[in-house]
């Protein structure tokens, strides 16, 4: 979605890969298995784009968003890997179960974008952002891995249960971004580090 046959380019669209919105329910973006990935990469705008109030409950899994399909060089989405905004509530990206977790590495921007108030209860678990595939080197997002902005509130970036947390390393600028928002909840991740916690994956800035 976004890039040529072989996704070793883009070939993009004029807006986001994926819309959703309009108060849509219920819908998934991929998949756990290798054959249910979606390559989502070199879009101008959002590689998701999840928007507007009622639009709730949605998941986006196992997807490379912003790079090849080896996650290995980035194909950029012109803004954001998943952009969650416009009072769009109860969403994931990602997931605790093997092959839930998204790669959002290479974008232009943020890996996820969460703005505007009454964008809550959102949910970003066991994500690789800003990584290679393999977690081992950077793979950057030109902006924060995460950036919660404008209003939105308590949405959660990793958790405390097993598989919740992501690995949000090496990119351009902040690793997380919390900028005029309120009570969202950071927990369980590794920042700067690589997916085994055993060395630096640097960013250009605070990790949080």
């Amino acid at each position: 979605i976004g890039t040529n046959a072989a996704a070793t380019g883009a070939i993009a669209n004029g807006f986001a890969g994926v819309e959703i919105g309009g108060g849509a329910q219920g819908n998934t973006i991929g998949g756990t298995m290798l054959a249910s990935r979606n390559i989502i990469s070199g879009n101008s705008s959002q590689g998701v784009a999840i928007q507007g109030a009622g639009t709730s409950n949605n998941l986006v899994k196992g997807n490379h968003l912003g790079c090849n399909p080896s996650g290995t060089t980035a194909i950029p989405n012109g803004w954001s890997g998943v952009a969650i905004f416009n009072g769009a509530t109860g969403n994931t990206v990602g997931g605790t179960a093997p092959g839930a977790g998204n790669l959002l590495s290479g974008n232009s921007n943020q890996g996820v974008f969460i703005v505007d108030a009454g964008t809550t209860g959102n949910k970003v678990h066991g994500n690789l952002i800003g990584t290679n595939a393999a977690g081992t080197a950077s793979l950057s997002n030109g902006f924060p891995g995460v950036e919660i902005y404008n209003g939105a509130s308590a949405n959660f970036i990793g958790g405390t249960a097993p598989g919740e947390g992501n690995v949000i390393s090496g990119n351009g600028f902040r690793n997380v971004s919390l900028i005029t928002c309120h009570a969202n909840i950071i927990a369980g991740n590794l920042i700067g580090l690589n997916a085994a916690g055993t060395g630096a994956v640097s960013n250009a800035g605070p990790g949080i």
